[in-house]
């Protein structure tokens, strides 16, 4: 049962204050990220480029589908 008499409590809300951002590493990490992350999916399409063609010169993708697997689940 609710009391007819209860009052809502009162909210009251303040923004906090913002701190001032002060950059410390001049933009070197603005800069080496992109680099970085560039390098490493060069790095990764490079290797799984190299897996292809390795798995295409060996003919691994034949002899699976010779025992009866499908096309789909090779990729």
């Amino acid at each position: 049962m609710k009391d007819p008499t209860a009052k809502k409590p009162e909210l009251l809300s303040q923004l906090m204050p913002e701190l001032r951002y002060i950059n410390t590493q001049d933009g070197t990490l603005r800069i080496m990220f992109p680099l970085y992350f560039v390098y490493t999916m060069a790095y990764l399409t490079m290797y799984l480029a190299a897996g292809i063609v390795d798995d295409k010169h060996k003919k691994r993708k034949d002899h699976l589908l010779m025992q009866g697997m499908r096309p789909s689940a090779y990729w």
